[in-house]
């Protein structure tokens, strides 16, 4: 004895002898490919649903639906109307005034649209530019049942007097606004602070 283990001879395969048959009824291999085919169809099922099922069921509500539907068209109003009523174009004096009243609604909308005419003309005779930009905004108070809102803005204004070189001002804005006819419309603004 070495110590040594050996190995059985390998078993010798005759190659004149036909392989083992291994015979199928075709009833039977139908039968396999159909269940197969299930298996595959009702696994992509149920990860379908399962890749579904957390988007679709977040927890929200159709009311908290309609608070967040609210909210965010509060905000693009919100938006638009502060870069509307900062953003003043001497050429356009009539248009600027325009959508100053287009975006504006109650004591705002009743103080601009008192005199369209006069304020034109002093932007005219001012000459001044101002083009705006926003940067944050965010509601701070919603009853969409009332339809009211308060949002919060950061805009960048940039100022460009007829004679002289442009500045640039970040102002914060507190906006209250209302839903009138469908559409959001600024009610009251105030600049908060200016820097």
């Amino acid at each position: 004895m070495t110590g040594r283990r050996e190995t059985p001879p390998a078993e010798q395969v005759d190659p004149a002898e036909d392989p083992p048959r291994l015979d199928f009824d075709p009833r039977t291999l139908g039968l396999a490919r159909r269940t197969v085919t299930a298996a595959v169809v009702a696994t992509a099922v149920v990860l379908g649903l399962l890749a579904w099922s957390p988007w679709s069921s977040s927890g929200m509500t159709e009311a908290d639906s309609d608070v967040v539907r609210a909210r965010d068209l509060a905000i693009e109003a919100a938006a638009e109307a502060a870069i509307a009523l900062n953003t003043v174009d001497p050429q356009k004096s009539k248009q600027t005034v325009g959508d100053w009243l287009e975006v504006s609604s109650g004591a705002l909308h009743r103080d601009l649209a008192r005199h369209p005419a006069q304020i034109a003309a002093d932007i005219r005779r001012k000459g001044t530019a101002a083009a705006t930009k926003v940067l944050e905004t965010a509601v701070s108070a919603l009853d969409p049942s009332a339809g009211r809102a308060t949002v919060l803005s950061v805009i960048e204004v940039r100022t460009t007097p007829r004679d002289g070189k442009p500045t640039v001002a970040v102002r914060r804005l507190r906006m209250l606004m209302q839903h009138i006819d469908s559409a959001w419309r600024i009610t009251y603004l105030e600049t908060v602070s200016s820097t």
